[in-house]
Parts: structure tokens; C-alpha cells; sequence
């Protein structure tokens, strides 16, 4: 509302005859003055119905309506007639005294104290018609507001925010079952709102950020945003030393020598494979053999899963050749 707060009506109020003397007339023509019709009475101006300011006649007890109130033409006295309300009208609804009219945002109480009538803004309405006075809290949409109240006007001002239910003041992080959000008041100059967006995901109530990855069961997952949705998908796994590799690129584990590992998916599984052997840097394939010097190494396969590295020291030109001839390739 701007600033008319209160609608206020100077009401055509007791009309009397000056000093109380009825004015002397000649015939029987009607005339207008101070409000009121007059007409000719055995000499003397009685009034017959009351006058708008712009002139329409109105007949005692009948009713006349202007933009905010019902008007009344009463009786005030033998001599007198007055043009008072008997009721508020609002977006052309008519509302006795003391009963209430809303619309989408507030709620006004038609009042009258003495002569004066007001149609005072009496508070604010939030979701399925709910009222409440000023300072109350409404819910609008997934969004909570504060009735508030000036010198000059009623506002609404943003407050939190609604999640499932329950209400959360503004600047409180809302935690759900597989996200959190942030319920935060945007202030940009005159233009204030307020925003609840997805900050991040949950993982056994544990807040994640976008991008943040975790372990489980030796594969990483990260939470992921996008727009209003978050979700933790797995991106590979986690090497001895807790390091994180990619899915489909192989990786050593051991320090001197060991195995040659893979992460991958197969459907909606997610595995850790052995695909080889390695001494040092140097990566051996199954079933295949090599010397370092008086060092022999062999990658056994003892099934389609499983390796096993030997590692034998001391080894000689016959027992290198042995190992050739016993179905072993040399890598």
C-alpha cells in the first residue's frame, strides 16, 4: 500500500438551519443548500432528502455509494438530515462495521468511532486464506513472510523459507533427506527477496559441498549440482594409499613391486580389478616373465580373476629359460 493507510471519510455530518431559524421561502420550489434539499412548507424551508457534494439527491433512508463507503441518507432530527455511512465498500464489496475483507495479501476491518469511519488495514494473509496480525509469519508458496506494519503502510517482508512443513528463518541451512539449501535474504538496493536453492547433498546426515568426494566402500563418489538438483555419482576409486584414481585407468599398487589395478562399472556395479603385474615402474601382463638383472619376476595367473607376482632372486640364464619353456611369455 502506498500512503494512504488509513481511508478516512469527512462525512456530511449534522446539517442544521443557521442559528437554529428555519428560513423563511415563498411557493413551493426545491432548493439546495448546506447539503440538503429544502422545499417550501406553508412558508417555511423544511428539508426533504440529503445531497452529495456533486449534487445528487438522495431520499431519506435510502443509500448511496461512493468508491469506499455506503452511504445513508438519515434523519437526524425534524429539521436536520445527514449523509452517513453506514457501511465500508472494498474493490466494490460491501463490508458492515466491524466485519473484515481480504484480498490476496491483506486483511482490513471496517471501523467506526463516533462520526469517523475507517477502513483500517488490520494484517496480512498467507497460504489457504491463513491471517495473521502485524508481525505475525505467513507462508507463501515454499516462502515465509513478516507482516509488517509502518506509519505510512503494510508490507510484507521476506523471513525464511518452507521446507516439507516445517519453517526455517532466513540465513538457517535446511538439511533434507539426499540435499541441504541455503534460505538466504537477497538485497539488491530497493529489491529485496529472498532464495532457497540446493547447496549441496547428505550423506548419512553429513553436509557435502558441490564437488566435495567421498569414500565408500573404496570408491569415490562426489556431490554434484545441477540447478536445483544434486546428486552423488560415483567418479572411481581409492588406491592403498588413499590416493583417487579414474575409473578405466590403470594404477599401480605396492611399493617395489605389486599389482596393476582398474577401477570400472559394469552395469550398476562398481569393481576393482587386478589386470596385472609390476616390479618397480615396469608393468608385466599375466602369465609372462621378466629378468631385472639376477632378478626374476613372474605375473601368475592362477584363474580368469586372480594374479600372483613371484619375485625371484639369483636367478640364472637356466632357470630364466625354464621359465620361457614352462609356458610363461617374456614381457
Amino acid at each position: 500500500m502506498g500512503s494512504n493507510y488509513y481511508f478516512y471519510l469527512i462525512l456530511i455530518a449534522i446539517f442544521s438551519l443557521i442559528n437554529g431559524q428555519q428560513q423563511q421561502c415563498i411557493g413551493d420550489q426545491e432548493t439546495r443548500r448546506n447539503n440538503m434539499f429544502y422545499a417550501c412548507r406553508n412558508g417555511v424551508e423544511v428539508p426533504v432528502a440529503c445531497s452529495t457534494i456533486d449534487g445528487i439527491r438522495i431520499e431519506p433512508n435510502a443509500e448511496h455509494r461512493t468508491t469506499n463507503y455506503l452511504m445513508q441518507c438519515q434523519v437526524l432530527s425534524p429539521t436536520s438530515y445527514g449523509l452517513l455511512p453506514s457501511a465500508c465498500i472494498k474493490n466494490g464489496q460491501i463490508v458492515n462495521f466491524g466485519s473484515t475483507f481480504a484480498d490476496r495479501s491483506f486483511w482490513y476491518t471496517c471501523q467506526k468511532d463516533g462520526n469517523q469511519v475507517t477502513f483500517q488495514p488490520s494484517g496480512c494473509i498467507g497460504d489457504n486464506g491463513v491471517r495473521v496480525p502485524p508481525n505475525g509469519i505467513i507462508a507463501k508458496d515454499q516462502f515465509l513472510f513478516r507482516c509488517k506494519f509502518t506509519p505510512t503502510a503494510i508490507a510484507i517482508e521476506p523471513y525464511g523459507c518452507v521446507y516439507e512443513g516445517n519453517h526455517y528463518p532466513a540465513g538457517q541451512d535446511v538439511i533434507g533427506m539426499n540435499f541441504w539449501y541455503t534460505c538466504n535474504i537477497i538485497n539488491r538496493g530497493n529489491d529485496i527477496s529472498i532464495e532457497f536453492k540446493v547447496a549441496g547433498c547428505v550423506e548419512n546426515g553429513q553436509k557435502l559441498q558441490n564437488g566435495q568426494v567421498i569414500n565408500r566402500n573404496g570408491f569415490a563418489f562426489q556431490c554434484e549440482i545441477a540447478g536445483q538438483m544434486a546428486r552423488i555419482g560415483a567418479i572411481g576409486c581409492f588406491d592403498e594409499n588413499g590416493r583417487r584414481q579414474e575409473f578405466n585407468r590403470p594404477f599401480n599398487e605396492g611399493q617395489i613391486y605389486g599389482y596393476v589395478m582398474e577401477c570400472r562399472r559394469d552395469g550398476d556395479r562398481l569393481l576393482k580389478e587386478v589386470r596385472g603385474c609390476h616390479y618397480q615402474d615396469v608393468r608385466l601382463d599375466r602369465n609372462c616373465v621378466r629378468r631385472f638383472g639376477n632378478i626374476l619376476v613372474k605375473c601368475v595367473a592362477l584363474d580368469a580373476i586372480r594374479l600372483r607376482i613371484e619375485v625371484i632372486q639369483n636367478a640364472d640364464d637356466n632357470e630364466f629359460r625354464n621359465t620361457i619353456n614352462s609356458g610363461y611369455k617374456q614381457c
